[in-house]
């Protein structure tokens, strides 16, 4: 244990060396009362006022000495004035004094012998030609062909021919032209023939009718017509519906009349069907022999039929006879 340590004053602080000592005034206030370390050390290097000119003790310009004397940009803003880039551009820009011997970009008036770079082979475009270019484009063309005749054709040898022809439409075609086939397009609604001339007239014209086009398959008919010596129109001969494929004539059509009996599919004439019924037989049975009755509308002969009765109707059931009674 330490020793008895002899009372000190209320004034008095415990030391590290085991004896009382007084406190400075100090010691009673807080830090907020003294400057920092760091102001100190400013006051230790501050100028004091005794030691400033006059002005800056008044704040006052006219104390100032050897004053600078300002130019009249000193009241200018900075818009009035250029930037430092474009100072830059005004050292290397070209006067228009400089310019007389340049052309203008409108309508220029060149002298001497202007070039240009030589634009690619098939260019069309408002790009300029050069000598260059248009002498390989000429060169790429036919020479002036001279002027043949009508009745001329220019042949694959490069030379005109006269045509062994008939004349198609005002078209000059080669006699019996092959063709591997052939298309005749136009508008809907618009007629698409082909006319077959004599001599420069027409005589036969066929093709697609001008039939407005509805829907349907409808309109765009094939036709035949035909025409007189002179070549003026003389009429259609028929009419194929592109919808139904229906034949129409313009008259009677005539075809040739079938030998009696045929039986096929084959059209048949007013002729051949008045030689059929003149000669109608019906099929003979007897009474015991009877066909059935099906389908109904059926003629027979009935060879003992009752009361000398022969001619019999079927009804689709039952024979009967043309008085409605059955066949007995």
């Amino acid at each position: 244990r330490e020793p008895a340590v002899a009372a000190g004053t209320t004034a008095q602080y415990w030391r590290g060396d085991k004896s009382w000592a007084t406190l400075g005034t100090a010691a009673l206030q807080n830090v907020s009362a003294f400057a920092t370390a760091a102001q100190g050390a400013k006051a230790d290097t501050a100028v004091q006022p005794g030691a400033l000119a006059p002005v800056a003790t008044s704040g006052s310009y006219n104390d100032l000495t050897g004053k600078p004397v300002l130019g009249t940009a000193a009241s200018q803003n900075t818009t009035a004035f250029a930037t430092a880039a474009q100072g830059a551009k005004a050292d290397t820009a070209v006067q228009p004094a400089a310019l007389g011997a340049y052309a203008p970009l409108a309508s220029p008036a060149l002298t001497g012998t202007p070039t240009a770079p030589t634009a690619a082979a098939g260019t069309s475009t408002a790009q300029l030609a050069t000598t260059a270019f248009v002498t390989a484009a000429v060169g790429t063309r036919e020479p002036a062909v001279a002027a043949g005749t009508t009745a001329q054709y220019w042949r694959g040898d490069k030379t005109w021919a006269t045509l062994d022809q008939e004349a198609v439409a005002g078209l000059a075609i080669t006699d019996r032209p092959t063709f591997a086939g052939l298309d005749i397009s136009g508008t809907p609604g618009a007629g698409k023939m082909i006319t077959g001339y004599t001599a420069g007239a027409a005589r036969w014209s066929w093709g697609v009718d001008a039939a407005t086009e509805g829907g349907g398959q409808s309109g765009s008919n094939f036709v035949l017509h035909r025409y007189y010596d002179n070549g003026t129109y003389m009429g259609k001969i028929f009419e194929v519906s592109r919808s139904s494929g229906i034949f129409s004539f313009q008259g009677p059509p005539a075809f040739p009349t079938l030998s009696p009996g045929d039986n096929s599919t084959r059209g048949a004439t007013t002729a051949f069907v008045a030689n059929a019924i003149s000669n109608l037989t019906l099929s003979s049975y007897t009474v015991g022999t009877l066909p059935t009755a099906s389908p109904a509308g059926r003629l027979i002969h009935v060879s003992d039929g009752a009361g000398n009765k022969r001619l019999a109707i079927s009804d689709g059931t039952s024979w009967r006879w043309p008085d409605g009674a059955v066949v007995s």
